[in-house]
Parts: C-alpha cells; sequence; structure tokens
C-alpha cells in the first residue's frame, strides 16, 4: 500500500507540474504581470535548484515593478529557504530581512489589532515563526521597537543570484506601453 500510495503522489506532482506549466505559457499570451509573477513563482517549486532561483528573482522583479507587495515578500522568504538549504547564511538573513520590512511597511497604517491580526495571519505566521526561529524568541518585540536592521537591497541579493532584471520584458514596467 505504501509504494502504491508514494506513486500516487508522484503522479498528482508530474500533473500539477504540468499544468503549472500550461498555465504560465497561456500567462505569457495574456501579457498579465502579476499572474506571470505568480506563475513563476509556483513554477519555481519544480525546478532544479539554479534555474528555480533564476524563476524566483524574475518573479519578484515583476512583483517589484507592478507593486506586488504580497507576492514579493514571500519570493524573498522563498529565497531564504534556498540560501539556508545552500549554506549561505548573509544571503539568508538578507532576504528574511527584505521580507520583514516590506511586511512591516504594509502593516504600518495598520491600528494596533489590526496589525496584531495581520502578523498572525496565514503564511505571515508561519513566516513569523521561522523568523522568531532564526533570530530568537525575542525578535518581533525587536522589529517593533527598533525597526529591520539594514540589509541589502533585494535588487542586489537577486544579482547575486545571476539575475539580470533587465530581461523582463517592458509590458512588466510601470509607464510602458501595453499592446
Amino acid at each position: 500500500f505504501q509504494r502504491s500510495r508514494c506513486g500516487l503522489g508522484q503522479h498528482f506532482r508530474d500533473r500539477a507540474s504540468e499544468a503549472l506549466a500550461r498555465g504560465s505559457a497561456l500567462v505569457h499570451w495574456l501579457q498579465e504581470p502579476r499572474l506571470l509573477a505568480w506563475s513563476l513563482y509556483l513554477r519555481s517549486a519544480f525546478e532544479t535548484p539554479s534555474p528555480a532561483d533564476l524563476q524566483l528573482s524574475a518573479a519578484y522583479e515583476i512583483a517589484r515593478t507592478v507593486d506586488c507587495p504580497e507576492l514579493q515578500w514571500q519570493i524573498l522568504w522563498k529565497l531564504s529557504d534556498r540560501a539556508s538549504q545552500q549554506g549561505r547564511a548573509k544571503m539568508q538573513d538578507d532576504c528574511l530581512w527584505s521580507a520583514i520590512l516590506i511586511l512591516s511597511k504594509l502593516a504600518a497604517p495598520l491600528e494596533a489589532e489590526d496589525a496584531t491580526a495581520f502578523w498572525r495571519h496565514g503564511a505571515r505566521r508561519a513566516f513569523v515563526d521561522q523568523a522568531k526561529r532564526r533570530f530568537g524568541a525575542q525578535f518581533f518585540q525587536k522589529v517593533m521597537m527598533e525597526g529591520t536592521p539594514i540589509s541589502e537591497d533585494a535588487r542586489v541579493i537577486l544579482r547575486d543570484v545571476g539575475f539580470d532584471p533587465s530581461a523582463i520584458p517592458d509590458f512588466g514596467r510601470p509607464g510602458a506601453a501595453q499592446p
């Protein structure tokens, strides 16, 4: 029974990968930058490390240019996890702090009760829990009192991965002529 369950899991993983690949191809035709960024982000889970890092970097650049901070911090979180797996502690920390900075900016205009709910909602809660394990249990209080430490600009971090932001087509840039 266990062997057949493993085969079934691989079958669903393969089907999900194929469906995502087909969907990603369609997104290119739609030229909707947010959908393209999300599809690159999702597709990176099925790729080997180097192509996945480049897909995440491209997704980040697109999300940045079309002002999609919710995706930006999630990409940085994923890149942080990947950096941890590769033993790149500085990149891991820079990605985490950049993600925290984005989330802090999103939470800044909220009332205290709403901000608490914001940080405890869904993926943000898992992210905060991971950051607490990395930086210590009191890290969140420190961030609220002192702010986030200076870290590399996320675009500099992505250049270290080997990504060139000019590779992103103009349709993803603000002010570019739309087809």
